[in-house]
């Protein structure tokens, strides 16, 4: 017969004990964390779901965050369309007012500055920035979309000047980001389609204002124009002055406001597809909670029992070897 040498016993009795105590320590866990699985190796029968089911959650949350960065960017937009169309909404009054040829030459001339001024803040909000970047610039967003440019005639002054839509490549496209699985968002609008008749609008009625028309007659200026005279030009001009208020009306209802309509629906799936993502992650985390959640009552019972063995091999192995197990550890 095979003796058993005692470091033989030692080992095996070393090993008993190392088990055990692994076997408590991880039932204290259990106990402490209210948690039977903590990480997906823990139970090799659920570790490919929890896996699977920790990574949408993951997922989820960087959509949030997608979500919530979007929506401040279009929340910006939004007030900066409000501003356009306030500014657009001031215009047709004094172009209203202006109108009617009561006004004489310099009571219109005082009028137009305030269009120009209008215009210039319609020109900043057009080369909006936000985070450092222009946000109706598409996907050229570190160059300010509209130039400024300048009239033939006068050859200084506020009615010289004008703002030109720069047309690089990549002010022309639609920046999206995907805010879940299933869903894309555009994230901003190039600029030429809601400001660019908007500020010729402003342009045309501050340089009537000014005593000078502008060319060609309709469409965008070309930066030529010739300036009036009066009385000859009198009627030419309040021509000027009305037709401007078409191009207003256009501008407001037919470009800005259709874009506000545009952000305020995408707002608006952006909060449809965040409390989706919220019902999601409760569900995950109810599934993950019941695949990874120890039985307290069956927890307190196996850590009993873990104790009491850890304390019988303790005890068996002292007796066995009539040494103190600690000159084996």
């Amino acid at each position: 017969m095979a003796r058993i040498t005692e470091l033989t016993l030692a080992r095996s009795s070393v090993h008993d004990i190392h088990r055990n105590r692994t076997s408590v320590d991880q039932l204290r866990n259990q106990v402490s964390s209210g948690l039977r699985v903590e990480k997906p190796g823990d139970d090799d029968g659920v570790a490919a779901t929890i896996a699977q089911l920790g990574l949408q959650v993951q997922r989820n949350d960087r959509h949030k965050l997608r979500i919530n960065n979007v929506r401040s960017t279009l929340n910006f937009q939004e007030g900066a369309l409000e501003q356009a169309t306030q500014i657009l909404v001031r215009a047709k009054e004094i172009a209203t007012q202006a109108a009617n040829e009561s006004n004489g030459t310099a009571v219109r001339a005082q009028m137009a500055s305030e269009v120009f001024a209008l215009r210039d803040h319609m020109a900043s909000l057009a080369n909006s920035q936000y985070q450092g970047r222009y946000v109706f610039a598409g996907v050229d967003d570190d160059d300010p979309p509209f130039d400024a440019a300048t009239y033939t005639l006068p050859a200084t002054g506020d009615a010289s000047q004008r703002y030109v839509f720069d047309a690089e490549t990549g002010t022309d496209q639609t920046k999206s980001v995907k805010v879940t699985d299933d869903l894309s968002v555009d994230v901003n609008t190039p600029g030429d389609g809601i400001f660019s008749n908007a500020l010729f609008a402003l342009e045309r009625l501050g340089r009537a204002l000014a005593g000078y028309d502008t060319l060609p007659a309709s469409g965008a200026p070309d930066g030529t124009g010739n300036a009036y005279t009066f009385p000859t030009d009198t009627t030419a001009q309040t021509q000027a002055i009305l037709g401007s208020i078409d191009l207003i009306d256009t501008a407001r209802q037919s470009e800005i406001g259709v874009e506000q309509t545009s952000v305020a629906g995408r707002l608006s799936r952006l909060d449809s597809a965040d409390s989706l993502l919220d019902a999601s992650q409760v569900s995950l985390k109810e599934v993950l909670g019941r695949l990874q959640a120890a039985d307290s009552i069956e927890s307190v019972s196996l850590l009993t029992q873990a104790q009491t063995s850890l304390e019988a091999s303790l005890a068996v192995t002292a007796r066995i070897l009539n040494v103190s197990i600690l000159d084996y550890i």
